[in-house]
């Protein structure tokens, strides 16, 4: 089952494609937005409380809470700096924290290190493929002046990559009962991230009124769904995987999906006319290279 880690991650892409397609139409304040999928999201997980027995391992609750604040912390700064500097910022973050990722991991996990050193060739293949999807999912963002971005955000870079490296962390301490471990991921990551989202607003005094306006909620219950359904696939995706940045590169397919949607759904043709054949081609072959490189683990 571990070997399908992919299938899981591309898939949890395609929600990821979902939830940021469904977000530019509808164009709700992104404050408003991460209140909504985290408090939203844990109040609809509650009543299915007493359905899952507890992970019997205090670490994993704790890690659980420090990645939700962690979560909110890096809500907010997205929020801040891509006001700052332009919405491409969120593309271009993921694709230069997943080396990052890669090699923390390593480091966390020595035993692993240790494999790569008798398995070099697997070493190589995967680190291109995750070099070569790293760069076909910033083309593919069509960011401008991305030195300039990077040298302006970087802190952001190492904070989603302690983010990817606590949530393999934390369903490697679920003792075993990983359904009962996702269960109580997204509910107590999703609480702590929607709590201190919502004492930022309310120390800011931005959005309150529109917290419990009638479109709002509505549209906050469908960003909840595909919310929930991304972080059922993301976690499992990420408890399968060898090192959290396979997962994570596998997320990085989401532009992709978004413009295809945009293409086929909406036959938006500037869309696909400004998306070139070259980082789509590096992109898909990388990914199977990932696959492949990966599964001889």
């Amino acid at each position: 089952m571990e070997h399908l880690w992919w299938l899981f991650a591309f898939a949890a892409g395609f929600t990821t494609a979902l939830y940021l397609s469904f977000n530019q139409y509808v164009k709700m304040p992104p404050a408003l937005l991460m209140v909504y999928r985290g408090l939203l999201l844990s109040l609809f997980l509650l009543p299915f409380l007493f359905y899952f027995k507890p992970v019997p391992n205090m670490l994993f609750y704790i890690l659980c809470v420090v990645q939700g604040s962690l979560v909110a912390y890096m809500d907010n700064r997205f929020f801040a700096i891509s006001r700052q500097y332009g919405a491409e910022v969120s593309g271009t973050i993921q694709p230069f924290s997943l080396m990052p990722v890669f090699m923390i991991w390593l480091t966390v996990t020595p035993d692993q290190a240790v494999f790569f050193v008798h398995h070099p060739l697997s070493l190589v293949f995967i680190i291109l493929a995750l070099v070569g999807m790293s760069y076909a999912a910033l083309m593919l963002c069509r960011a401008e002046n991305m030195r300039y971005i990077i040298k302006k955000t970087w802190p952001l870079v190492i904070g989603v990559a302690v983010i990817d490296v606590l949530n393999k962390k934390i369903m490697n301490e679920s003792s075993g009962m990983i359904v009962s471990a996702l269960y109580y991921y997204m509910l107590i990551v999703s609480f702590t991230a929607g709590m201190a989202n919502l004492s930022f607003l309310l120390i800011k005094r931005q959005w309150l009124s529109a917290l419990f306006d009638k479109r709002n909620l509505c549209c906050g219950i469908v960003v909840v769904l595909i919310i929930l359904a991304s972080m059922l696939l993301k976690n499992y995706a990420m408890y399968l995987s060898f090192n959290p940045a396979y997962a994570s590169a596998a997320i990085l397919t989401a532009p992709l999906w978004v413009m295809l949607m945009n293409y086929f759904l909406l036959h938006d043709e500037a869309d696909i006319i400004r998306l070139k054949w070259q980082p789509v081609v590096l992109l898909v072959v990388a990914a199977g290279v990932l696959i492949v490189a990966t599964g001889k683990i």
